[in-house]
């Protein structure tokens, strides 16, 4: 949470759970999804949780209560990766059925689906302004999407095998993704180059996140 008390956190026993940071104690789960929990993500103002599920399915809940306020339906496969615009109105989810979707909090409707990579969706990211969505995806590559139009403005390769998580800098320039060929690549949203390699790790990289200051 942003006022680092809570932690959530979403498991394949089909739950999420809220945590006491200081304590370690599990304040409030969180039932409802019929499949794993694949993704999670807490609103700016610490009332809202959302989750994505293998069960095709995001939910959002309650943080106080706990109750399962509202259900997105529409993704045809797995929901594998979401997050949340910073006022706290829409939605962006990925999935397995290879698209992306916009949507908004209040209704639960799907305002718009972002069709181009050719294998399922791995991981999504939106900047600060919420104008952009980066995804990246097993087809090896990474998309920055127009929130508004749905275009895709730029492509990411470089990467030998999938993409399976990826974040951005904190002031909207750069673009980190991790893959499945063992690496991590920097890029610049600008241009669509690739900065950086990271090299170490000897399997896929499962999940990556930019420090505040971008620095690390």
């Amino acid at each position: 949470s942003a006022d680092g008390r809570y932690l959530v956190s979403g498991s394949y026993d089909q739950s999420l759970r809220l945590w006491d940071v200081s304590s370690g104690e599990c304040v409030r789960e969180f039932i409802g999804h019929n499949g794993g929990v694949t993704s999670c993500a807490l609103s700016a103002d610490g009332r809202y949780l959302v989750s994505g599920s293998d069960d095709a399915s995001l939910r959002l809940w309650e943080l106080s209560s706990g109750d399962c306020v509202r259900e997105f339906i529409g993704h045809d496969e797995g929901v594998t990766s979401c997050a949340l615009s910073a006022d706290g109105r829409y939605l962006v989810s990925g999935s397995w059925d290879k698209s992306l979707r916009l949507w908004e909090l209040s209704s639960g409707e799907c305002i718009r689906k972002y069709i181009g990579h050719d294998e399922g969706v791995t991981s999504c990211a939106l900047n600060a302004d919420g104008r952009y969505m980066v995804s990246g995806s097993d087809d090896d590559s990474l998309r920055l999407w127009a929130l508004s139009s749905g275009e895709c403005v730029r492509e990411f390769i470089g990467h030998g095998h999938g993409v399976a998580s990826c974040a951005l800098s904190a002031d909207g320039r750069y673009l980190v993704s991790g893959s499945d060929d063992s690496s991590l690549r920097l890029w610049e949203l600008s241009s669509g180059e690739c900065v950086r390699e990271f090299i170490g790790h000897s399997s896929l990289v499962t999940s990556c996140v930019l420090s505040a200051d971008g620095r690390y």
